[in-house]
Formats: C-alpha cells, structure tokens, sequence
C-alpha cells in the first residue's frame, strides 16, 4: 500500500499541534516561579512605604527635637546672668549645637540660630529689633531653622525638596 505524502504532512502538523498545545498547557499550569515574580512586582512598593514611614518618623523626631533645643536655649538666655566661660549668647548657640548634633551629621544639613531683642512686646510688630539677647526686662525672639534633606533619600526621589524645621520662641529677659 502506497503513502499518500500529505497524509504524512497531516500528521506532522498534527504531531506539531498537539506538542505546542501540551507545551502551551504546561506552561500556563506550571506555577514554578510564580511567587519570585510577585515578589518582583510588590517588593519595591514595600520597600517604598517602609522607608517612607523612616523618614516621616525621623522627621518627627528633628521636628520635636527643633523645638526641644530652642526652648532650652531661650530658657537660659532671658537669666541675665553671664556664664563665667562664655557669653549668654554663645551659650544658647552651644544649647542649639549641641542638642542637634545628631541631626547635622545627615550629609547638607544646617541650622542657622537668630536673635532679635526689643523694647517691649508692642516694639516687635513696629520695628525690626537689634540683634542679640538684649538687656534687662527686653523681648527676645530665638528662632532656630533646621534645614535637611531628609534621612532615606525618599523625598528627593519623588522631588520633594529639603525640608525645613523652624521654632521662634519670645521670652522677656528678667528685670
């Protein structure tokens, strides 16, 4: 009995057909792999909100600590007693310093410390004031600027710029 040659190309294309359906099948009931490939998909997202969740919670933390320092600072500067190492307005700055200290070893952080002193608390709306801690019953303003960029790198890469954390306090020298 003789061969028809299409008979044989049938079932080559047929042979072919049935390997690519089962190969087909395998392959999209095989599940090998599959949590790697969720994991690819989920990890950056995670990892996104955990190290935002580092910097608000260190941005918290600076912030309190701003306001912590300058308190302090405006606390011992309205005494007019002078320190017998140095002055009244050196040691608020070293309060301030030295109270942040950890905070200025995050790399382009700063803080900058300005007093201003008045006559009285109604000269503060009309005058610019003079520089310094003033003298005995004057107003003074201490304000304490932090400016960082922030502890993860987290809001430079979604271009939030740098972060800055300010506190004034007003306080009365003693009379």
């Amino acid at each position: 009995m003789m061969r028809r040659p299409f008979a044989v190309g049938a079932k080559l294309r047929c042979s072919l057909r049935c390997s690519l359906r089962g190969a087909l099948r395998s392959f999209v009931t095989n599940d090998a792999g599959v949590s790697a490939i969720e994991f690819a998909l989920c990890a950056p997202i995670c990892i996104v909100f955990i190290l935002g969740a580092i910097e608000l919670g260190a941005d918290m933390m600076i912030d309190s600590t701003v306001q912590a320092v300058t308190q302090a600072a405006a606390r011992s500067g309205l005494t007019n007693s002078t320190p017998a190492t140095q002055s009244r307005a050196d040691r608020a700055k070293s309060i301030v310093t030295n109270g942040l200290s950890g905070w200025l070893k995050i790399p382009n952080t700063s803080v900058a410390i300005t007093e201003s002193s008045y006559s009285t608390y109604s000269a503060m709306s009309s005058s610019s004031g003079t520089t310094g801690l003033g003298g005995y019953g004057d107003v003074v303003t201490y304000r304490v600027t932090l400016t960082t960029p922030g502890l993860t790198g987290i809001p430079k890469f979604f271009g939030f710029g740098p972060f800055v954390f300010s506190r004034n306090f007003i306080v009365q020298n003693e009379k």
